[in-house]
């Protein structure tokens, strides 16, 4: 274990106002859902994602995603629209059903709310289907505050939605620590002035991380660093 930077545990904590997670991939187990939604799209035109390839573009909103993949794979009879309305006919179908979280996230939701943080969600989801992600899940009563893309003019990697997370919370970017299992939403909490924790997946450890103060395997290794009287 080997964070980026040095992290004063006693001034740490005591420093923060509020913790802010991402949701998919970093809070949610969906990557590998998103990933066949992707190829259910294509499939329809004949083309697919390896895993390997998938890799580049995992963690970025579905936009950016979509505007890459059309002309990465020499798509010509499809726009950026179909193709997302494709792969949210998947999502539909398979990402409410069964969501899991990523080892350890329920826990450290539940220790941050047992020791008085005001926990937030910003996620790079649009709202209705966040919140029927949160609501399958079980997550509502965890999140003061809820931010999804839509809310706010660029995505991830810009930092307007942590921007407008901690002024909504009434906090300043600095006294917000964020959770984050990708490149772009690290940048974007980077970029805000939060300070960014990352806790990569199977599809984003090979991403960039060097922004964060600190990087760990799951969230539970991360809370035995932030907390480790409590181990």
């Amino acid at each position: 274990l080997k964070p980026f930077g040095k992290i004063q545990k006693s001034a740490g904590m005591n420093g923060y106002k509020a913790i802010i997670f991402d949701l998919d991939g970093t809070t949610l187990d969906t990557e590998g859902i998103h990933f066949d939604s992707w190829n259910f799209a294509l499939a329809k035109h004949g083309k697919n994602l390896s895993e390997q390839e998938y890799l580049r573009y995992a963690g970025r909103h579905e936009q950016i995603v979509a505007s890459a993949v059309i002309p990465d794979l020499k798509i010509s009879d499809l726009t950026v629209e179909k193709l997302i309305d494709c792969r949210h006919e998947y999502l539909d179908a398979h990402m409410y059903c069964d969501l899991k979280y990523m080892p350890g996230a329920l826990q450290a939701l539940e220790k941050f709310n047992e020791e008085n943080f005001t926990v937030a969600a910003a996620t790079g989801g649009i709202l209705g289907e966040t919140q029927r992600k949160i609501q399958s899940a079980g997550l509502q009563k965890y999140f003061r505050l809820i931010v999804c893309a839509d809310q706010v003019k660029r995505g991830k990697p810009f930092p307007d939605i942590y921007e407008y997370c901690a002024s909504q919370l009434g906090v300043a970017p600095k006294e917000c620590l964020v959770f984050e299992d990708s490149n772009p939403g690290a940048l974007a909490a980077f970029q805000a002035g939060c300070h960014v924790v990352a806790i990569p997946n199977r599809w984003t450890k090979e991403q960039d991380f060097s922004m964060a103060m600190a990087r760990f395997e799951n969230f539970s290794q991360a809370m035995e660093y932030f907390f480790p009287d409590n181990v």
